[in-house]
């Protein structure tokens, strides 16, 4: 079925209503979890904010700027990709579409979410994808490498620089490319964490930034 869907948006559908259509394609039921998740927790355990009773179209990143980013990847023949707070798994969907050889790890703290998307990916055969519900604050966490890492406007600043913190340690350190989405987080880089930003200059996008620790080639 993944075969025959096309990510790329139509330029006259607004990318939220395109990717809302595809994951109904997919056979995802992102509605009745989040109204579950809403009925059931005002927090969600082990995080002060998981976005619950958010929009699932304000939730996820729609697959239009996904493709965008991981576009961004040169060395197709092995790429990890790591999504921290991946909700559904639409990033590891937009993978196995990309890449030839791949591994996708995202991170996503309610469960209800990630054994969603897991289903998904079985129902598709995608092998190469997994959404893990380890959590990414514990010291105890440890930072896999990856080619590209994804973090998004989750919980509040004090939990964000915990995961910057430990991205920061190895960012350099290799090839790596980090995607921020939403204003938050991208502002936080900006005002706190020059490791990011002071070697390259960051590619800013309408809704995420691109920081590298080495020359993009120009497009």
């Amino acid at each position: 079925m993944l075969k025959s869907i096309s990510l790329e948006c139509p330029k006259d559908i607004h990318p939220r209503l395109h990717s809302f259509e595809i994951d109904q394609k997919l056979g995802f039921d992102i509605e009745s979890i989040e109204h579950f998740i809403s009925n059931h927790y005002r927090s969600y355990p082990g995080t002060e904010n998981a976005w619950i009773g958010l929009e699932p179209e304000i939730l996820q990143t729609p697959y239009s700027e996904i493709l965008d980013f991981l576009s961004l990847i040169t060395n197709k023949n092995k790429v990890r990709v790591i999504d921290f707070g991946a909700a559904y798994g639409r990033v590891g969907i937009a993978c196995e579409k990309v890449f030839s050889t791949y591994e996708f790890i995202g991170y996503e703290i309610v469960k209800e979410r990630a054994k969603e998307g897991n289903r998904v990916f079985k129902e598709l055969e995608i092998t190469s994808s997994i959404i893990k519900t380890d959590n990414i604050l514990e010291n105890s966490f440890d930072l896999p490498e990856a080619d590209l890492y994804f973090v998004y406007d989750f919980s509040n600043p004090s939990d964000q620089r915990i995961l910057l913190n430990k991205l920061a340690d190895k960012f350099m350190s290799d090839d790596h490319l980090l995607i921020a989405r939403g204003n938050g987080i991208r502002s936080l880089i900006s005002q706190k964490y020059p490791e990011f930003h002071s070697a390259y200059k960051p590619e800013h996008k309408d809704m995420f930034t691109v920081y590298s620790s080495y020359s993009l080639p120009k497009k």
